[in-house]
């Protein structure tokens, strides 16, 4: 193994390794499944191979953290078949282990609780190699054995720092690849340390990436620029057509660099295990904009749509003249969602300064005189411009004029309710926006 500090990594080792009692129960859980699938295929006269994918498969699930993915194998054919003929056969075996919910990704899928764990049934076509993929999730199984192979070549030394770096990611919330983190997969934190054969060698690199970030991990640095764009370049190992570390954003990438140099110089369980958030009041003006989600959607749209939303928000917001300064998400994906907007004043000045065309561009400078001339005007640098009142002078009336005007298909935005944050909060996602830090820094 190549560790960094041994002894804080031990310690996070040994909180980390599943126990004996949860891989006996993935064992079981995945025998239950693999008979109830089985079953269903059998009564509908269908084919399929039942297979333990994901992190379940490779051993490097967290401890308290297993999920199962059961990945139903089926002879190729056109995607619209996935849909059609093979979802609803595992559907009808997922309700007959619990109940079963539908999630969307290209085709959907089912995900089921089974004593407890989180199971996830997923049709996939079996083609001979990963370049073959008829659909993005025809490429798992081969993600599978060629990280079991490079075990083998490398050592079981490999699963345990795959778990260190994985709960690192989490701790900094920088892991998943949904859109609510557009962060590292599992199988990207896998190439990490295969590509940099240990986790201090994936660390110290990452401390000194700086994008576009380049591994050479199935095409050299010319042909992996060529191909692709982003700010980490990762062709996968099973395919060079694919960019294993498409999902990661440069934001997330900024953030993993600095908790990598942060950890380095400054090692801490806290980069691995978020503590309670101190409970501080906000030191400038705070609101949060709740909103009742309608129900019905999945997550990736839940988040998708409030990424776009507080986007626009923030636009507009800044175009009325105030300053943003933060701004935080966060949703259950069921009920609710929430956006913070923290300003550096909630107030503004009651008029405004606006800018004019230069003089003797005259059609627009007349037509801006006409709309703005009402009140003081003068030229400056050979441009006009005219002081004008706000129309808009409070962040909470500017919040809901804003809001007012998006429509999104999960965000009930017609229901939101406007508050500003007073004291310390109590909710921990708001306590950590507030406090204004990463729970790692310190």
């Amino acid at each position: 193994m190549t560790l960094l500090h041994e002894e804080l990594e031990e310690e996070v080792l040994s909180r980390i390794r599943p126990t004996e009692d949860e891989i006996r129960k993935r064992d079981e859980i995945f025998e239950k499944v693999r008979e109830a699938v089985s079953s269903s295929l059998s009564r509908r006269g269908l084919e399929g191979e039942v297979t333990l994918q994901g992190s379940a498969r490779k051993g490097t699930w967290l401890r308290g953290q297993l999920e199962l993915d059961v990945f139903v194998l089926f002879k190729p054919s056109k995607k619209e078949w996935l849909e059609r003929v093979a979802f609803p056969a595992l559907f009808e075996a997922a309700n007959l282990l619990g109940k079963a919910s539908v999630r969307y990704a290209e085709h959907p899928y089912v995900r089921v609780e089974v004593e407890g764990v989180p199971v996830e049934l997923v049709p996939a076509f079996k083609v001979e190699s990963a370049s073959e993929a008829i659909t993005a999730v025809d490429r798992t199984p081969f993600h599978t054995e060629w990280f079991l192979s490079k075990v083998n070549e490398l050592g079981g030394w490999v699963v345990d720092e795959v778990r260190l770096l994985k709960a690192f990611f989490k701790g900094i919330g920088a892991y998943g690849a949904e859109i609510k983190v557009m962060g590292f997969s599992g199988y990207m934190t896998e190439v990490l340390i295969v590509y940099h054969k240990g986790f201090a060698e994936t660390m110290r690199a990452m401390a000194r990436w700086k994008p576009p970030v380049v591994l050479e991990t199935s095409l050299d640095k010319r042909a992996a620029l060529k191909k692709f764009r982003g700010p980490l370049i990762a062709p996968d190992p099973t395919d060079p057509n694919r960019n294993a570390a498409a999902a990661v954003s440069e934001n997330t990438l900024a953030l993993s660099v600095l908790a990598a140099r942060r950890y380095l110089d400054r090692p801490s369980l806290r980069f691995y295990f978020k503590p309670p958030p101190p409970r501080v009041a906000p030191r400038l003006p705070t609101f949060v904009v709740e909103i009742p989600l309608r129900g019905g959607s999945p997550p990736e749209t839940v988040w998708g749509e409030l990424r776009r939303v507080s986007k626009s928000a923030r636009k507009e917001l800044e175009r009325l003249g105030f300053q943003v300064t933060r701004v935080g998400l966060w949703s259950d994906e069921v009920e609710r969602a929430a956006i913070a907007i923290e300003f550096l004043e909630d107030v503004l000045p009651e008029f405004e300064v606006r800018k004019g065309p230069p003089v003797w561009l005259e059609r627009h400078a007349e037509s801006f005189l006409e709309k703005h001339g009402s009140s003081t005007i003068w030229v400056e640098g050979g441009r006009v411009f005219a002081l004008e009142r706000r129309k808009v002078r409070t962040a909470s009336d500017a919040l809901g004029e804003v809001f007012s005007k998006f429509k999104t298909e999960s965000l009930d935005l017609d229901s939101l309710t406007i508050r500003r944050v007073e004291g310390a909060p109590e909710e921990g996602w708001l306590a950590w926006f507030v406090w204004g830090k990463p729970s790692w820094w310190g």
